[in-house]
């Protein structure tokens, strides 16, 4: 599997690319919908098709984009099944941030934990992580981890916000410290990091893990 990354909207939310062999998908479009089918098109070429919307939850900062990619590609829009409803009424849970235009039709597929998404030679497994939002998930594939705003380098995604659960999210950095092996790790904001430095110094995983959650 191939990651390709850049950073949109106001939040700097990343946005990835994913190829395997002939099909491509592209993770949280959050904002600014005709840089991301420039930078996906640079990649891709006529050569790959974009078969997926993936979405690690549903923020405005990781959906601002998903209506104008979608249609564009022709993509599958991929949700967890507990976010679903943020892409057909966004401002119900985001009115104080920028507004969302509905998403017609919503997803078409809703995700669950230890679903298998096929992409090109490889499958991307879905790891539900509540906490940040109810329906919060990680990509996993390979040594690829793509965490949305659950896991950051050294921090984790806040709860205050609508569907926000803080106890929820320990079990969930709990979850993901379980994982056998080290991945490299591909958060919503800001630098990446590798599952076992998160795993030595990231003290809310620490904690969590301390409490056996």
């Amino acid at each position: 599997m191939k990651i390709f990354q850049t950073a949109v909207g106001m939040l700097g939310t990343n946005c990835y690319l994913l190829v395997s062999g002939n099909e491509a998908a592209i993770v949280d479009p959050g904002a600014s919908g005709d840089r991301v089918i420039t930078f996906a098109d640079k990649i891709c070429g006529e050569q790959v098709k974009v078969k997926y919307v993936l979405l690690t939850h549903g923020h405005f900062d990781h959906i601002g984009a998903v209506a104008e990619v979608k249609a564009y590609y022709g993509a599958a829009l991929c949700i967890h099944e507990e976010d679903a409803d943020r892409l057909v009424d966004p401002d119900k849970y985001d009115r104080y941030f920028a507004r969302v235009k509905p998403i017609e039709g919503g997803a078409d597929r809703l995700l669950k934990d230890g679903d298998t998404i096929s992409l090109g030679d490889e499958n991307i497994d879905v790891i539900h992580l509540p906490g940040h939002t109810p329906g919060g998930v990680a990509y996993r594939c390979g040594d690829i981890l793509i965490t949305g705003d659950t896991l950051f380098h050294g921090d984790i995604g806040r709860t205050d916000l609508a569907g926000g659960d803080q106890k929820l999210l320990m079990k969930s950095l709990a979850k993901l410290a379980r994982l056998e092996g080290d991945y490299v790790i591909y958060p919503g904001h800001e630098e990446g990091s590798t599952l076992n430095e998160e795993r030595a110094y990231n003290l809310y995983m620490r904690e969590a893990v301390r409490r056996g959650l």
